[in-house]
């Protein structure tokens, strides 16, 4: 059952866009990824486009980046299958004005065989400037989305709290 988990309680700090997007692309566990709406897959070409847009209505303050993690430890799940949920969650939130990227990774420091999604969401829309609010409906939406297309895996989603990163 892949579970989206929302890591609310970080990424306020100065630092927290660019610490997240280096974590997620230069990880050990890194295996794969894509973005929709920067110039290029890479960190600094992430980090430059949410900065951009950010600065163009002028919301450089406050949660810098969002941060979403799409785990699973569905015994027969496939890299390919989870990487191409992965695809559909950029569609989802790029559909809906949200520049946004995702690393896949295969392991974590607790469990070697932990296949899971690190997402990156601009708060900032590039449409109308609107933040991206971490809420239920934010989450629900993109795990109702991923649901009608992958039906069978049974979705879910749980928030996190914990500072990690927060200075």
């Amino acid at each position: 059952m892949p579970i989206i988990v929302n890591k609310v309680g970080a990424h306020r700090n100065g630092e927290a866009l660019s610490r997240v997007v280096y974590y997620m692309m230069t990880s050990n566990y890194f295996k794969a990824g894509n973005c929709r709406g920067v110039w290029e897959y890479s960190p600094l070409g992430n980090v430059n486009g949410f900065e951009f847009v950010k600065e163009m209505y002028g919301k450089s303050d406050g949660k810098q980046v969002s941060h979403l993690v799409i785990g699973t430890k569905h015994e027969g799940l496939i890299e390919e299958e989870l990487i191409g949920a992965g695809e559909s969650a950029l569609d989802y939130l790029y559909g809906n004005g949200f520049q946004c990227c995702y690393a896949f990774h295969r392991g974590s420091g607790e469990d070697p065989g932990y296949l899971h999604l690190h997402m990156a969401v601009n708060t900032v829309n590039f449409r109308d400037g609107k933040r991206f609010y971490e809420t239920y409906n934010a989450v629900t939406g993109l795990r109702n989305y991923l649901a009608a297309l992958y039906n069978s895996w049974q979705w879910s989603t749980a928030y996190d709290d914990s500072c990690i990163w927060e200075d």
